[in-house]
């Protein structure tokens, strides 16, 4: 693949090759190896602490049937990865890295974080971050999240995860009718917008894509790389098994 077109794909959860483990040190390793930009999940934990993870149980990887957030920290720090690697904090990550290569961060926000939970988490992003010289890009679906990191003045990019919101599971009406209406694009002024290939199709994504209006991240991409990346508007794409 074209050096060009490389430097434009961010690996999803670290994940650039097959047998490596999602949003583990093993897969953010070998992306500095191949000097590959990086996508990682960030879960808040009641301790304060934030942990690179996805899911809000910790069955699906783990086979150990808890909450992460219900979880006692120590607990936490002792699983174990099949490959023999630890959970990795946010702060683990960030030296791990050290600027070595892009990152970009997506802060997950369950429906069950209170708001003073979410203005917790944004803190403690704020703090880890404070120090930190290397490349970040943050991105979340809660634009209650992102407008909180607006108000703080956070020093990074911020961009919004949008999808089709009537396929979202525990919303209210009234939420879903503010996602809808793409209005908290515009109270956020955010710096970019994430979409996959379904929400690419609504007319004024689009319109955003093709006036350029607004650099356009493309997920999850498997396939035909240098095609999206030729979409008009499309700047970057969080992708998949591109060194396969």
């Amino acid at each position: 693949m074209k050096s060009e077109v490389l430097k434009n794909c961010i690996a999803h959860r670290g994940l650039i090759s097959s047998g490596l483990i999602e949003n583990s040190e093993t897969a953010v390793i070998e992306c500095i190896k191949k000097q590959t930009s990086i996508e990682v999940d960030l879960q808040y934990h009641p301790s304060g602490e934030i942990f690179v993870f996805h899911d809000e149980n910790l069955d699906r990887i783990f086979n150990y049937k808890a909450q992460l957030s219900s979880c006692p920290i120590d607990h936490l720090k002792i699983l174990k990865y099949r490959d023999g690697s630890s959970l990795l904090t946010l702060n683990s990550l960030l030296n791990l890295v050290r600027g070595n290569v892009s990152l970009l961060l997506e802060l997950k926000a369950p429906k069950s974080l209170s708001y003073s939970e979410k203005k917790s988490f944004c803190h403690s992003l704020v703090k880890s971050l404070s120090n930190y010289s290397g490349d970040i890009f943050v991105q979340s679906f809660n634009p209650v999240i992102l407008n909180i990191l607006r108000r703080m003045n956070f020093k990074f990019p911020l961009g919004a995860l949008v999808c089709d919101w009537s396929n979202i599971k525990g919303l209210s009406f009234f939420e879903r009718k503010i996602l809808d209406s793409h209005v908290s694009l515009l109270i956020n002024q955010v710096d970019f917008i994430s979409l996959n290939l379904e929400t690419l199709e609504l007319r004024i994504f689009k319109l955003i894509s093709l006036l350029k209006i607004k650099p356009v991240y493309l997920w999850t991409i498997e396939s035909d790389f240098q095609r999206y990346l030729a979409i008009p508007g499309v700047e970057k794409i969080i992708a998949e098994n591109f060194y396969n």
